[in-house]
């Protein structure tokens, strides 16, 4: 009586996708909450960072007829532009810098958020504690001398960090080269990268002024007019004032667009960022509600009940149906709609009488609050059907309540008229079985197996007690049902299945593990126990009905 192989075929139709959406729409909520809430904290933790941008032009040919300053080929253009791309990143050039706008002597972590600051500070005192007790170690225990360690060049740190912060890159098929300098500060950006460009001017000024000096001597008129662009361009460096876009000169390489402070920071761009962590937490909530749906460890819905038990189905009891019967909000019976419940009374009563069954076991693998009241319910249909049976005949249904604290059943009730109802003693209290039997109205009448606080009545009761009571109250009742809250799990359930004609299996939808019901149906095959059929219990509606017509 195992469950059937097929219970897992992925075979999701059109409705079966509608009901995943609407079943589990709250799952893309909470994960693209954490995507959000991850990608304000990245943000937190990013300091923002303002690029300058400086162009400059590579040009072949200076303003003489020199042979030394020929046109340069086409060709060789590219790898020109190239060649001083590499070159205005040189560490002399960019340590001139950094002595010049003092970068070595600024503090970074100014521009940091305070969280960010945080952390930094715990990261370097961690690192400072393991250094010290380096020391201590070698120095105490391994009687070694400390090592002094390299001291840190402050200089060629910020050397080494401002090479980092900075792009540059050859125009394609022009003479320009653009260099991008990327700092915290939107100023600071635009200084050091008018900076770079001035000292990198001036250095090949100088250079070409040394070839014309060795050529035509320091007295031509192209040597002067260079050594005059110099001083004039060192002017501007030591005033702190960018050169002049477009200036005119003899060099070979021009600054054609200084770079100004950036109103925007380029990094992060928190727009991109946000909508990127929006879309693919709703992607991935979208994907985790279908992996969801698909490891899911208990039946969902009719069909997969259907395809998965090696029984039928008699029933289904809709969960809609216990609100509107109000059968679990402590109404007395007489209060409560049972017409939701006769059509599923009328079946088991029909498979009943067909299998020559009079004690009928309701067994539940993971049991709720309404498979407790499921068997109270079918009590009082069965009771009603047989009043239109046969209305001559009193008491022909008995309800065998199997829990540990007292009858729900009787103590919901609360009948004021009849106060023994609360205080009903079970089979193990009472000296003779039929002591244990309150009767409810002329067709229902109660009895409670367990003794409060006892977890294995049937056990201490002994199986031929428990059998003997069975079948006198089959003789004196038409239909004997078995359940309560502790059937499932307690130590006795397979002796009270045992003793019964038929069982009949209750399974809560989208809440009974199939492992667990594998357990239960093993357990029942293995003692050769005939199961009469299945309940699917609080069925759910996950899909609106026109939608679910419309699929």
């Amino acid at each position: 009586m195992a469950l059937m192989e097929n219970q897992d075929e992925f075979n999701w139709e059109v409705r079966d996708l509608a009901k995943i959406a609407f079943k589990r729409w709250w799952v893309p909520l909470p994960v693209t909450a954490i995507c959000l809430l991850v990608a304000v904290t990245v943000m937190m933790f990013w300091t923002p960072v303002y690029t300058g941008t400086v162009r400059l032009l590579v040009s072949g040919t200076a303003k003489t007829d020199s042979p030394l300053y020929s046109p340069v080929p086409a060709g060789r253009m590219m790898s020109i532009a190239l060649s001083h791309a590499e070159m205005i990143k040189s560490q002399d050039i960019l340590q001139t810098v950094v002595v010049d706008l003092g970068l070595h002597k600024r503090k970074n972590e100014l521009y940091f958020s305070a969280p960010k600051r945080w952390v930094l500070r715990g990261l370097d005192w961690g690192l400072d504690l393991y250094e010290q007790a380096g020391q201590f170690v070698m120095a105490s225990i391994l009687n070694l001398p400390p090592s002094e360690g390299r001291r840190k060049d402050i200089v060629m740190q910020a050397v080494e960090a401002l090479e980092k912060r900075v792009v540059t890159e050859a125009v394609d098929k022009t003479d320009v080269l653009t260099v991008k300098v990327k700092d915290y500060d939107p100023e600071m950006a635009a200084r050091i990268g008018n900076l770079m460009a001035q000292r990198y001017t001036v250095f090949v000024m100088k250079q070409q002024a040394a070839d014309l000096a060795t050529q035509y001597g320091p007295k031509h008129p192209l040597t002067m007019q260079l050594m005059e662009d110099i001083a004039r361009q060192e002017l501007h460096i030591v005033a702190g004032k960018p050169a002049l876009a477009l200036s005119t000169g003899v060099g070979t390489i021009k600054i054609v667009q200084t770079a100004h402070a950036a109103t925007k920071p380029s990094q992060p761009k928190r727009r991109p960022i946000l909508l990127v962590s929006l879309i693919g937490g709703l992607l991935g909530g979208v994907i985790l509600m279908f992996i969801l749906e698909r490891f899911d460890p208990t039946f969902q819905g009719l069909e997969s009940l259907r395809r998965g038990l090696p029984f039928p189905v008699i029933g289904v009891v809709p969960k809609k149906i216990w609100r509107k019967s109000g059968a679990l909000k402590g109404n007395t019976h007489d209060r409560i709609d049972l017409d939701p419940f006769m059509g599923l009374a009328y079946q088991i009563d029909s498979l009943r009488r067909r299998a020559g069954a009079k004690i009928l076991c309701l067994s539940a693998a993971e049991e709720t609050r309404s498979t407790v009241r499921l068997a109270q319910m079918l009590a009082l249909c069965l009771s009603r059907i047989e009043e239109e049976r046969d209305p001559s005949k009193d008491g022909r249904v008995l309800l065998v309540e199997a829990q540990q604290s007292g009858s729900h059943f009787l103590q919901s009730r609360g009948d004021a008229k009849d106060g023994a109802l609360i205080a009903v003693k079970s089979l193990e209290e009472s000296a003779e079985p039929h002591a244990a039997v309150q009767r409810i109205d002329d067709h229902l009448s109660v009895a409670v197996l367990s003794k409060a606080g006892r977890s294995s009545s049937a056990i201490s009761l002994g199986e031929r007690k428990c059998r003997d009571f069975l079948r006198n109250a089959s003789e004196k009742f038409g239909t004997v049902l078995i359940g309560g809250s502790g059937l499932s799990h307690r130590p006795d359930a397979l002796m009270l299945n045992a003793l019964c004609d038929s069982t009949i299996v209750i399974i809560n939808d989208e809440m009974t593990r199939k492992k667990a019901l594998a357990g239960l149906l093993a357990m029942l095959e293995i003692n050769k126990i005939t199961v009469l059929g299945a309940i699917l219990n609080d069925q759910r509606h996950h899909l609106p009905g026109p939608l679910y017509r419309i699929f």
